[in-house]
């Protein structure tokens, strides 16, 4: 895939989300010559084993944007309550508004095999987005936007189904998406008993053996004849 002029929006149910399952990937669109960008629909804000929600959202925030400094992306939040991520119509709306402005090739976001509600609702709220922001009779305060392609990311709560079609190799990103990740306290504090980073290390290495690399970030693309559909919505 040639990155260069590309704009890769990854959409993650929480801050740390995005930057796991994509963020290698998201550096190395941005050194050849591509843009991305990282929304985050909750700050992820109830998984602190001390601090109060609040307190915690404000650390998310910081945390958040000096990964995204890291990877050179820009980076974006929608500030709805942790473990209250709804597929509605209100926040389908609002991502359809976001993508028009923002104005992405390619989506990345939860595959819909999840244990956790919010990734599930993640995943709905972005396929509809998609579709809304293509259309020309949708409202909002951008013209029409079409998606050349949706991915959705290997992610250890999200494997149900999921049988990647689609690697990429990050071999010369893997040190900047360690340093990106290592912003969040989750990951260096050892705040949850699941070994993120070991565990993402691994499968990143696991995936580059798969695809004659060091190491690599898996996906599942749309099939061919959806990605034909969403191409004629607006033509």
């Amino acid at each position: 895939m040639n990155f260069k002029n590309l704009h890769i929006l990854i959409v993650g149910a929480h801050a740390l989300d995005g930057e796991i399952m994509a963020g290698a990937l998201a550096a190395r669109c941005v050194n050849e010559g591509g843009k991305a960008t990282l929304l985050h629909i909750s700050n992820g804000e109830c998984g602190h084993p001390r601090l109060f929600p609040e307190d915690y959202i404000k650390q998310k925030k910081i945390e958040a944007k000096k990964a995204a400094s890291i990877l050179s992306a820009e980076t974006y939040f929608w500030d709805i309550p942790d473990t209250k991520v709804e597929n509605n119509y209100e926040n389908q709306m609002h991502l359809a508004n976001d993508i028009r402005k923002l104005r992405p090739n390619i989506v990345i976001t939860h595959w819909k095999g999840s244990w956790h509600p919010d990734h599930v609702s993640t995943h709905f709220i972005v396929l509809r987005g998609i579709f809304l922001a293509a259309l020309l009779s949708t409202d909002t305060k951008y013209p029409p936007h079409k998606v050349n392609d949706i991915l959705f990311s290997e992610n250890w709560e999200d494997l149900d189904g999921f049988n990647s079609n689609i690697s990429f190799d990050v071999s010369e990103t893997f040190n900047v998406w360690k340093k990106a990740i290592n912003s969040y306290e989750l990951i260096r504090g050892n705040l949850s008993v699941f070994p993120y980073e070991d565990y993402y290390t691994s499968t990143m290495r696991r995936n580059g053996c798969l695809n004659g690399c060091k190491y690599a970030q898996s996906f599942i693309s749309l099939p061919e004849e959806v990605k034909i559909g969403l191409a004629q919505l607006i033509l």
